[in-house]
């Protein structure tokens, strides 16, 4: 539902994995889906569909870091939904450590406190928390601003220098007023979606590209596809060579044979193991190369 979102592919290499497994898809598709994560591959290296950011939380970690190089700063995380759980994920792989986690269930926090080694507390006890912040990441689901003024004031704790507030709630959890009111790098979702929706403008600069790519692509898998097809009906083949053989020392010649010394029968079983090898393998190579340069763009089904 993203444009160039690589999460897409990873889902569809999944669910391909899990049907293979449970023998819900055939060969057929799985040339299909080889032949599209070989695509998606080439169009995340040749182009730069993927290059900016518009994914919100993407965006407000690489907001904040470009902003703040301090990793030992306290940071508060109210919520332990997905997406603070994300983001906290991606400030823990990058460095931070101090992370003091609130949620309206205790148990919740304690979760997400136990994975960033951090502490943990009821929402109730976010208002009487005194041992200060710099950073505030914020996502709960509720529909009113749940850090008023008095509950800031009190984080504060009477520290002025200026404080990082990510709030990825709708609406704000933190009380707009307060952004202007205190000393607050305010990064909202409202500025969050402005900045996606440039990127997303980007992204859309290289669909000529990428369209381009698809469709090479999409030759390329016809001429597999034939080749695979042809390969199928060709399989019989060795078999039907073997029968032939069989029949052909065991029956038709058998007589003859019969009259041949040991020195004899193994050099015409050499003789015939090299025509046999041959006869299988002369066709298998001239079905590949017509059905590779065959121009007809039809598959049978």
């Amino acid at each position: 539902m993203v444009l160039g979102e690589r999460e897409i592919i990873t889902q569809v290499r999944e669910a391909f994995d899990f049907a293979f497994a449970n023998n819900l898809a055939g060969d057929s598709i799985r040339l299909a889906i080889q032949q599209t994560i070989t695509t998606a591959k080439q169009i995340y290296t040749e182009t730069d569909i993927s290059k900016k950011q518009v994914s919100v939380v993407s965006l407000a970690f690489q907001t904040l870091v470009s902003r703040i190089e301090d990793r030992t700063c306290r940071i508060l995380v109210v919520g332990s939904g997905r997406t603070n759980t994300n983001f906290c994920d991606f400030l823990q792989s990058f460095g931070f450590q101090n992370f003091t986690v609130f949620n309206r269930t205790l148990e919740n926090a304690e979760k997400l406190a136990a994975t960033l080694e951090g502490e943990a507390y009821s929402l109730n006890e976010l208002k009487n928390y005194k041992k200060g912040f710099d950073i505030l990441v914020t996502c709960t689901g509720s529909g009113e601003h749940i850090i008023d003024e008095a509950t800031y004031q009190s984080l504060l704790n009477g520290e002025e220098d200026l404080k990082y507030v990510v709030d990825l709630s709708v609406p704000s959890d933190l009380n707009p007023t307060l952004a202007d009111a205190y000393s607050v790098d305010h990064i909202s979702v409202s500025y969050l979606k402005e900045v996606s929706e440039f990127n997303l403008q980007e992204r859309r600069k290289e669909l000529i590209k990428v369209r381009q790519i698809i469709y090479d692509s999409l030759e390329e898998f016809k001429k597999i596809f034939r080749v695979r097809q042809m390969t199928v009906r060709l399989r019989e083949i060795p078999e039907h060579v073997k029968e032939i053989r069989k029949r052909a020392t065991s029956e038709v010649f058998q007589k003859e044979l019969d009259e041949f010394d040991d020195k004899s029968k193994e050099t015409l079983d050499m003789i015939l193991d090299y025509m046999e090898k041959k006869y299988i393998s002369v066709p298998m190579i001239m079905a590949k190369q017509f059905a590779e340069n065959d121009p007809q763009n039809g598959i049978e089904e």
